[in-house]
C-alpha cells in the first residue's frame, strides 16, 4: 500500500511509514518513485516541463512545472528521470508550496508535517539543520528536516528563506518543499553530479 503525504491534509495511510520498505512506498500527488511519467501526463505535457541539467553528469536530469490548477496540494512539483529514457522512470519526487516571505508560516507547516512524520516514523529520528546557500546571497538560508530510511533513502521536509536580494534578482520563492530520493540517487547527486 502506498503512503500518500499531503501539505494541507497529511493523511496517513493505516500502514504505518516505519514498515515501509523503500521510498516507493511514499507518494506526492499520488506519483511514486519508479512510476512512469507517462502514466501521469502525455509527451506533450511532459516536452512542456522545463528541464535542468548537471555540469559533470547526463545520467539524470531534472523535470518540473507550476501546477497552474493541475496538482492537487502542491504549487509546483520536479522529477528526475534518466536522460535519454524513453518511459520516463521517476527516479525523485519534489513537491512545493510558495510562502511569499512568510517564513513564520512556512516554518510552522513545517513543524506540523515533521511531527506528523515523526508519530509515524517511530524508528527513525529526524535530522535538523541549517543550510546556507553558496550561490545565493550570503543570508539566504534553508531549514531542514531529514528522515533517513533503513536503506539510506531520505525523506526531507525544508522551508527556504531567499533574500529579498536573491528574490528580486533570481526570481526566487520563498517556499516549503517535500522530497523523496533513493540511496542510488543521492549517491549520484553527491559525487557524479557536480
Amino acid at each position: 500500500m502506498r503512503i500518500i503525504f499531503t501539505i494541507f491534509i497529511l493523511i496517513l495511510a493505516s500502514q504505518s511509514l516505519s514498515k515501509a520498505d523503500d521510498i516507493s512506498d511514499f507518494e506526492i500527488e499520488g506519483i511514486s518513485i519508479g512510476d512512469s511519467l507517462l502514466d501521469f501526463y502525455n509527451q506533450d505535457e511532459i516536452k512542456e516541463m522545463y528541464i535542468t541539467t548537471y555540469p559533470k553528469s547526463k545520467k539524470y536530469i531534472k523535470l518540473g512545472f507550476r501546477g497552474n490548477g493541475k496538482l492537487n496540494d502542491y504549487e509546483h512539483i520536479t522529477f528526475h528521470v534518466k536522460e535519454n529514457d524513453k518511459r520516463y522512470i521517476i527516479h525523485t519526487i519534489n513537491g512545493v508550496i510558495f510562502f511569499e516571505n512568510k517564513l513564520d508560516k512556512c516554518l510552522k507547516k513545517k513543524k506540523e508535517i515533521v511531527k506528523d512524520l515523526s508519530k509515524t516514523l517511530t524508528s527513525l529520528k529526524p535530522y535538523d539543520y541549517e543550510y546556507a546557500y553558496k550561490h545565493a546571497e550570503k543570508g539566504s538560508i534553508a531549514y531542514i528536516t531529514d528522515f533517513e530510511l533503513n536503506d539510506g533513502s531520505s525523506v526531507r521536509v525544508w522551508c527556504v528563506n531567499w533574500t529579498t536580494y536573491t528574490e528580486e534578482n533570481k526570481n526566487y520563492s520563498d517556499s516549503l518543499s517535500i522530497s523523496m530520493s533513493p540511496k542510488y540517487f543521492l549517491d549520484w547527486l553527491n559525487n557524479e553530479s557536480q
